[in-house]
């Protein structure tokens, strides 16, 4: 069961805890207690709490979410994905990521529709993470 990354979530979207518990739990009598739920994974969240969260972030519930260990952001123009020292930078307008490692950028790839889902878009990641991966120890 993936759960909630809440610190990165409050940060993304400048919210604090109570602010997020009461816009997603807007008719329970104990909002941050039923958030630190959510958060612990001890249950889903509910298709209503999605359309929240996306229309908050502005970007898929996924980006939050702790898939395959990728961490996610957004900046200004960029959705930002974090794991170890690896950071992908995707760009909406022109529809390609960056892959960087340790700063400098080691892959690129251009996504081939806008209806490319998150997993699948994880998946390129960790892809191009597992192919630099490889070139960097034949080269050591």
């Amino acid at each position: 069961m993936s759960t909630l990354n809440l610190p990165q979530l409050l940060q993304n979207c400048n919210l604090s805890e109570l602010q997020l518990a009461t816009l997603l739990f807007p008719s329970h009598k104990y909002p941050k207690l039923a958030l630190r739920y959510l958060v612990q994974g001890s249950r889903e969240l509910k298709e209503r709490e999605i359309e929240i969260l996306n229309s908050v972030l502005n970007c898929p519930l996924d980006f939050v979410k702790d898939c395959n260990s990728w961490k996610a952001g957004v900046n200004p123009s960029d959705v930002v994905f974090y794991k170890r020292d690896y950071k992908a930078l995707y760009d909406s307008e022109t529809n390609k990521a960056k892959l960087l490692h340790n700063g400098a950028v080691v892959g690129e790839v251009m996504l081939v529709a806008k209806t490319c889902t998150i997993s699948e878009f994880l998946n390129t990641l960790n892809t191009l993470t597992a192919s630099y991966e490889a070139q960097t120890l034949n080269h050591e």
